[in-house]
């Protein structure tokens, strides 16, 4: 195989040409760089395995052979399958993989496109019902989606389901209270892949202002090299220390004030919103703000 010359024009795509027996037939020159070695010529007929984690590698083979045997394609075709990757150094990274196929006389030729997934940031912005109105490119790479399949759609497509059966509970709860539980830090938390399977990102969620819709939740996802079970545990942990904290603190003021504390008034959860870089692209016209009114006309 070969590359073109887009392929290393391109900065943060890295690719890579195997054949049938898992061999390296091609590899541009962002793949060199990204794995650590200083030319094409370390890895050119190298095992395409080398790059990848023990775990993965062992079974890697039987992997390329199941296919080229008629087997279910289960990577080819997946928009930005998240794995780590295996650094030259030894240390691992995550990135973005897709993989497609191509015959070519009578044998067959796989083409990997790379992105590491260490200084992308995926970002979305919803309204206080969960509901998807803007997401960047870096959401196609961090957890496969189009953004034609989600922009409109809930959250909750995006999150395991054991997190997403009681996420409009949350919403609701902020709307009435003002109180979220993780607005305004990064955590470990799980993801639900467009393919199915749960990655591990950092997440940071803020309460904003936008210009184009008004008051909304955004959120930064940056991937992050641990296992889903690993980011549940800290979710857990996490959730049970701000439970605790808010259960003092509201044992706290009924005792001081003589009786129940009232929720916290529109004004003053609108009080503190805070603004991150605005996303890559905007839209020609402006809809409705995240409340349902213009923007512009939310408290600032």
């Amino acid at each position: 195989g070969g590359g073109s010359a887009a392929d290393d024009s391109d900065p943060l795509l890295g690719r890579v040409t195997i054949n049938e027996r898992g061999l390296i037939q091609f590899v541009n020159r962002q793949v060199v760089a990204m794995f650590g070695f200083s030319h094409e010529k370390e890895l050119l007929g190298q095992n395409v395995k080398i790059l990848t984690p023990p775990e993965i590698a062992k079974n890697h083979d039987s992997f390329v052979a199941r296919r080229v045997a008629g087997g279910e394609a289960r990577v080819i075709g997946t928009p930005g399958r998240h794995m780590l990757a295996l650094h030259a150094d030894g240390h691992l990274f995550p990135m973005s993989l897709a993989v497609e196929e191509e015959r070519v006389g009578s044998h067959r030729v796989f083409h990997g496109t790379i992105r590491t997934l260490a200084d992308l940031e995926a970002q979305i912005i919803a309204d206080y019902h969960g509901k998807i109105l803007h997401a960047n490119d870096a959401m196609g790479f961090l957890l496969g989606y189009k953004l034609t399949s989600i922009i409109g759609k809930n959250v909750r497509m995006i999150m395991p389901r054991r997190f997403a059966e009681d996420h409009d509970a949350h919403l609701r709860r902020y709307r009435q209270t003002g109180q979220v539980r993780f607005t305004g830090r990064r955590q470990i938390v799980p993801a639900l892949h467009s393919d199915g399977t749960e990655v591990t990102v950092q997440a940071e969620i803020a309460k904003v202002v936008d210009a184009r819709f008004g008051e909304c939740l955004a959120a930064r996802f940056t991937a992050a090299p641990m296992s889903a079970h690993e980011a549940e545990v800290l979710v857990q942990k996490r959730v049970t220390e701000i439970d605790d904290r808010n259960a003092a603190s509201s044992s706290v003021v009924t005792s001081a004030l003589g009786t129940r504390s009232s929720a916290p008034s529109m004004e003053h959860r609108a009080a503190a919103p805070r603004m991150l870089p605005p996303p890559i692209v905007a839209p020609q016209q402006h809809p409705p703000g995240c409340l349902g009114r213009s923007p512009g006309t939310g408290r600032s």
